[in-house]
């Protein structure tokens, strides 16, 4: 008796592959998941150790996966980076591990487009607002839509909080995908079993 065996190892490893990718794809997902949902919308800030707060959502809405297909699969999850450029590290980075950041103290940097102190005094359509020292402030707020708004606007800002004075504070960490990682991890199996067909 005579036998052939062929082998079509390209197939193989094809399969092989495009199992490892649809497996990755899921868990990565899942891992995205976990970190979206344990990032809860509240004004008040998280405890230290817990997972950060989201005030506006944008955090929340950065976190992406991608799956690298060179010569090995892999996945890379996490948000995408921005921070103060005066800083060393990345807002993710220092939420997720602790750190330190740059801070204004009690005023923001302004800018066309965004939201100031247009005018103090008291009218109808006035708020209160109270400086470092306690002193109470009758301000409106407006858009600042000009150059010479923004010149008022920070006027106006400097007279109740002083000037800009960038200083570090410390962060403690608040580590949201470490145990996004490892809640994915716990059905590992779960996302690998019946991959390759």
């Amino acid at each position: 008796m005579k036998t052939r065996v062929y082998f079509e190892g390209t197939k193989v490893i094809d399969r092989v592959r495009t199992g490892e990718v649809k497996a990755l794809t899921k868990e990565s997902a899942e891992v995205r998941k976990n970190a979206r949902r344990s990032i809860r919308k509240r004004k008040r800030a998280s405890a230290p150790g817990m997972p950060p707060s989201s005030h506006i959502g944008r955090l929340k809405n950065l976190i992406y996966f991608a799956i690298e297909r060179n010569r090995q699969v892999g996945a890379v999850i996490g948000p995408t980076l921005w921070g103060n450029p005066r800083g060393s590290d990345t807002v993710p980075h220092i939420l997720e591990y602790g750190g330190t950041a740059i801070s204004n103290g009690h005023r923001r940097e302004r800018k066309i487009g965004g939201v100031g102190i247009i005018f103090i005094g008291n009218s109808p359509t006035s708020k209160t607002v109270k400086a470092p020292n306690g002193t109470v402030y009758h301000v409106r707020f407006g858009k600042i839509r000009t150059s010479s708004q923004l010149a008022r606007v920070n006027a106006n800002e400097t007279q109740i909080y002083g000037p800009l004075r960038p200083h570090k504070i410390s962060v403690f960490a608040r580590p949201y995908m470490g145990p996004a990682l490892n809640a994915a991890l716990s059905r590992h199996a779960d996302f690998w079993r019946d991959c390759i067909k």
